[in-house]
């Protein structure tokens, strides 16, 4: 069974190193907490959440292990608490199912990303212009035409479509299995509301914020100027690489994490 101790938290500004909890001890349970396959493999951002909520229980005394959705070693039987991350999965909705039926509380971080069609579109035409641009001046036309959304392919349209057919309909039945939905603000609530109807119970938790490693001083990067600062895998749907054309074009340093 489920059994934890909580005590109020500190007013302190979310995400600084002051907000990060002692140990209070004296909990116990089993959680199991799950991931798409897709996000484990891509080593995505929601990896990071995960391993740290691994770490928070244990401390708090839980028994908790981090497995994918379709881990066939899974046994619900053996668990007392069900905590998914990404609410955009449908693949997680059998494993949501299982656990309905057996009456196992669960919680979803909404980890949510691809809301639109737009990453799959913008990866799409950035690497048919790539391969089309004959020189720089071509390339200046066809980012115009990219930043008017006017660019398309066959297989790639902007956001007037599902990132995949059924995609809405996916979430929908994901959010319906949830007990609690955790979001990382007010944005993302409004998201899950407005556009996937979600009623249930929703609490804010700020994204986790690592301090294992002693922060350095960005200004030996940046200067003293303001500057832009992305955090994202060095990969083709990032976008990156237009990114920094942008910021080059505008004299803007930009410092990627």
């Amino acid at each position: 069974s489920l059994r934890g101790r909580v005590e109020a938290p500190a007013r302190v500004r979310p995400g600084s190193p002051a907000a990060l909890p002692a140990p209070i001890g004296g909990s116990s349970g089993r959680v199991l907490i799950v991931r798409h396959p897709d996000s484990m493999r891509d080593a995505l951002a929601d990896g990071d959440d995960a391993a740290e909520l691994q770490t928070r229980l244990a401390r708090e005394g839980f028994s908790a292990e981090v497995r994918s959705c379709l881990d066939p070693r899974i046994d619900l039987s053996a668990v007392d608490l069900l905590h998914v991350f990404g609410a955009g999965e449908s693949g997680l909705l059998p494993l949501l199912e299982q656990a309905r039926s057996r009456a196992i509380p669960i919680v979803g971080t909404a980890a949510f990303a691809n809301v639109t069609a737009e990453t799959r579109w913008g990866t799409g035409v950035t690497n048919a212009l790539m391969r089309t641009a004959a020189d720089a001046n071509g390339l200046a036309n066809y980012l115009q035409m990219v930043a008017a959304r006017q660019l398309n392919t066959k297989e790639a349209v902007p956001s007037a479509q599902e990132p995949i057919p059924g995609f809405d309909r996916g979430v929908r039945a994901v959010l319906e299995n949830l007990d609690v939905l955790l979001v990382s603000g007010a944005a993302e609530e409004q998201l899950m509301r407005s556009r996937f109807g979600y009623t249930g119970a929703i609490r804010t938790v700020p994204a986790y914020v690592g301090s294992e490693a002693a922060p350095e001083p960005v200004q030996s990067l940046a200067g003293t100027r303001e500057f832009a600062l992305v955090h994202a895998p060095i990969a083709a749907f990032t976008n990156l690489s237009f990114l920094a054309r942008a910021a080059r074009g505008a004299g803007i340093p930009l410092v990627v994490a």
